[in-house]
């Protein structure tokens, strides 16, 4: 399970003496266990990899404003978050590899023009699960339906 790799991860990063990675290990263990608390039950792994989707998400954002605000000391950190959190995310798909899931979704759906986007991007967002992040389904699905 994530959350307890998570956990163990935390207790070596601080016998190491790594700060920052544990810092920001402890920041997603905190984030985890709210969502816990907020589901009333143990996260299943699929949950977690919501929950550190969102964090991942931030973090590229936070990137970008530091970048056009010349903050490089602020890129620096947020970078070094993002890859503590991207150890615990799944693979990222190619390009090819998402392309043919969106073919796929396509012809099953009998999709054939946009609007038939919510129904491809439900069906593709499932079978890819945290294999993409959605503003790129959402762009490869556009590019699929002609739009």
């Amino acid at each position: 399970m994530i959350v307890d790799t998570i956990k163990r991860q935390t207790t070596d990063a601080l016998k190491a003496g790594s700060m920052e990675r544990t810092n920001t290990l402890r920041m997603l263990s905190s984030l985890l266990y709210n969502a816990k608390i907020e589901k009333r039950r143990e996260l299943s792994d699929e949950e977690a990899v919501v929950v550190l989707q969102k964090e991942a998400k931030r973090r590229r954002d936070a990137i970008e404003i530091y970048k056009k605000a010349r903050a490089m000391e602020r890129v620096k950190s947020e970078e070094a978050e993002l890859e503590v959190i991207s150890e615990f995310l799944p693979k990222e798909l190619t390009d090819e590899e998402l392309a043919a899931i969106v073919g796929l979704s396509i012809k099953e759906a009998g999709a054939g023009s946009t609007s038939d986007f919510g129904r491809v991007m439900g069906s593709v967002v499932r079978k890819v699960g945290g294999g993409a992040r959605g503003e790129q389904i959402a762009r490869f699905v556009r590019e699929a339906l002609g739009d």
